[in-house]
């Protein structure tokens, strides 16, 4: 161990597990009943095997040569991560350019450059703050920010590392403990306070680095081990911390007591399964037993060699298929695609990695003119696409609305607290509901203004309930009758407004399109409620006792002689329908672009009425209980709108859908466009002429 180019097998065999853990769990695989759904654990045993290396590396060099050469060592982290890096970068970049919309291309270009200068962390975290215009699931180089993490690591960890030694020598392991402690302490508290960006940055995950620090000072120092069957039990425990780690914790609730949910958020204490497992691991990585053995297998060992191109290469095919044609509806179809991976992972391993790694192969001067070249073309494009707003001008009229100006102008919501703000008429009409209902708020209003009639806007997520308390994610308690009675009682209100997604909370699970893994929507972290004794409902009765408060809650608005519209739920899609029909439609619009077809007219004929529809009989199966609690009172007050029936069954038999070729209805999954909103509002023109 004491020779810096001793070669460990094991490490390569723990790289293959990780690898694997995460390209499953982006494949949304299963296997006998088994899914990969902790698979993004796998980023926390490269973050060990990371520190374990460097740290070998580092120490050894000073124990040999009583230096270090910070020339050498960053020439060696460029030589083995820029080049394939840029390789996938600019082999994507044309089909990113042909499948996705302006706004996603240019988040694309986005990741791109900060992938460049190593802060794509950063960048996630950022713009997921501001707008998140995707899920994770249509973003080619979400991956990147492991890398970025890992990078600002190498950057910093060998100056300070060299200042420990160097003045802290004789107590380096309490150097390492109390900065790791740190740092896991800091884990836990922003997992409370951010989340978000407890899990992009570097301070948060440092202590992951520490531990395979600390295991590899244990390595250097020739420390003993006796007893060669403990070895195989620690390992054996390591195991299966780390199988707990990725076939049991689930990425958006790690433990199914949600009771326990906050103490267990990631990084945080569920880190510790996957890094304390992959440390067990390492340290006894040098004994003769059936577990290093198992790792030591060539063909694990040598998914462990090129682990580093699957795991560029697998996220950016993934997003360019799922939002192509091509449709992966088994787990046998994405065996395929896995295959596909595997063999753009060798290729780039034996023709970027391995020879760029190699300073005789490769000399420092064809290394920069290499990466030189690419960045800077990767650079010139990506400046071109900003300048050309990500090149909108070739996209048909009814994409235009998910431009981003048109994203961030239509970005309104208004909280309740602008209600003592509102202009108050003599009028005044209640909205109450989710982000479907915020939805409305624009629309609603210009109808009502002209009716000398205002909107105010009470945001809940939940099913209406006057009896109930609602309990939000966030712990807070709202009973809905003291804030509504308020506002009766001081505004004026003659009609209230109920708009919600409703069969997202009857079932508390998201919609299952049923046409494979990329049409499954995870939503595990819901609002739930109490009843009049504070006990938190229970499953069998839940929904019998939302129905029974629902319509209770119901009668007594309208028993106040107050009007009320419900909206009935709109269709769910499964999938973000924007971005799949732009997968569908605009590599032949580009294409024949490139070709010298400027005639937009021409380049826009032909285009498919109902590329991305969803199926009718789904729509009634997961509604059909929600519609039962709708339907039950009969008043002449209660006016009802009904969205399913302007989508589905009309155009389509047992179809709903989601676009024509003129507008696309639906903005993401689960919510309308302005088209969408456009061709709902009518029914509600028609209920405000008669209460008017």
């Amino acid at each position: 161990m004491n020779n810096r180019n001793d070669y460990i097998p094991q490490i390569d065999g723990l790289r293959a597990i990780a690898v694997l853990s995460v390209i499953l769990f982006h494949a949304d695989f299963e296997i006998f009943n088994f899914s990969f759904k902790g698979g993004y654990f796998g980023v926390d045993i490269f973050f060990v095997i990371s520190g374990y290396l460097i740290t070998r590396l580092i120490l050894n060099e000073i124990k040999q040569k009583n230096s270090f050469n910070f020339k050498n060592f960053y020439l060696r982290r460029i030589r083995r991560i820029l080049p394939v890096l840029l390789l996938v970068a600019i082999v994507s970049y044309p089909f990113a350019w042909l499948m996705l919309l302006p706004v996603s291309f240019l988040d694309y270009v986005g990741s791109i450059i900060s992938g460049i200068f190593f802060s794509s962390n950063f960048y996630f975290y950022f713009t997921q703050v501001q707008y998140g215009v995707e899920p994770s699931l249509y973003q080619p180089f979400l991956h990147y920010w492991s890398l970025s993490v890992e990078e600002q690591f190498y950057i910093i960890y060998p100056i300070s590392l060299l200042f420990i030694y160097k003045y802290f020598k004789r107590n380096l392991s309490l150097v390492f403990g109390f900065i790791a402690l740190f740092s896991f302490t800091l884990s836990i508290a922003l997992s409370f306070y951010n989340p978000s960006l407890n899990f992009f940055i570097l301070p948060t995950r440092i202590w992951e680095f520490l531990l395979g620090a600390f295991a590899a000072k244990l390595h250097i120092e020739n420390n003993k081990f006796t007893n060669n069957k403990g070895h195989f039990f620690f390992q054996l425990f390591g195991i299966i911390l780390i199988a707990i780690s990725v076939f049991y914790f689930d990425e958006n609730k790690l433990l199914k007591n949600e009771d326990f949910f906050h103490t267990v958020l990631h990084p945080g204490l569920a880190t510790l399964f996957p890094v304390i497992g992959t440390f067990l691991i390492i340290i006894f990585s040098n004994k003769n037993n059936l577990i290093n053995k198992l790792l030591s297998f060539k063909p694990i060992v040598f998914i462990g060699l090129i682990s580093y191109s699957l795991y560029l290469w697998h996220l950016p095919i993934f997003v360019f298929l799922r939002i192509s044609e091509i449709d992966f509806p088994s787990n046998y179809h994405y065996i395929l695609l896995v295959i596909l991976i595997f063999i753009l992972s060798i290729f780039s391993y034996y023709f970027v990695e391995k020879p760029f790694r190699n300073k005789n192969t490769t000399s420092l001067k064809k290394l920069f003119i290499y990466c030189g070249a690419i960045i800077a073309i990767l650079l010139s494009l990506s400046l071109h696409a900003i300048k050309n707003k990500g090149y909108q001008s070739i996209l048909p009229d009814y994409f235009n609305e998910f431009s981003i100006a048109e994203i961030f102008k239509d970005n309104h919501v208004i909280k309740n607290d602008t209600i003592e703000k509102e202009q108050l008429f003599s009028d005044n009409v209640l909205l109450i509901g989710d982000s479907h209902a915020n939805d409305f708020i624009k629309n609603i209003k210009k109808e009502l203004n002209i009716r000398n009639k205002n909107l105010l806007y009470v945001p809940y997520l939940n099913i209406f309930s006057l009896d109930l308390t609602d309990v939000e994610t966030d712990g807070v308690k709202r009973f809905l009758k003291k804030e509504l009675y308020e506002i009766l009682d001081k505004k004026n209100i003659s009609t209230v407004i109920l708009i919600s997604r409703l069969p997202l909370y009857w079932h508390k699970k998201g919609f299952d399109a049923e046409e494979g893994t990329n049409s499954i929507e995870v939503i595990n972290d819901f609002n739930y409620f109490l009843d009049s004794k504070n006990k938190k409902l229970v499953n069998k009765k839940r929904t019998k006792i939302i129905s029974e408060s629902f319509n209770k809650s119901i009668l007594e608005i309208l028993e106040k002689d107050i009007n009320v519209i419900i909206m009935y739920p709109v269709p769910e899609v499964g999938y973000w329908v924007p971005t799949i029909l732009a997968g569908r439609i605009l590599p032949r619009v580009r294409i024949e672009y490139l070709l010298g077809n400027h005639n937009k007219d021409r380049l826009l004929s032909n285009i498919p009425k109902y590329l991305v529809t969803t199926s009718y009989d789904l729509y009634i199966k997961r509604n059909r209980e929600v519609s039962e609690m709708l339907d039950q009172i009969e008043h002449p007050n209660l006016y009802r709108v009904y969205p399913h029936k302007k989508l589905c069954n009309k155009q389509l038999i047992n179809k709903c859908i989601t676009h024509t070729e003129k507008e696309v209805y639906y903005r993401d999954n689960n919510h309308l466009s302005k088209s969408g909103r456009e061709l709902i509002m009518p029914d509600f023109i028609n209920i405000f002429n008669k209460l008017n």
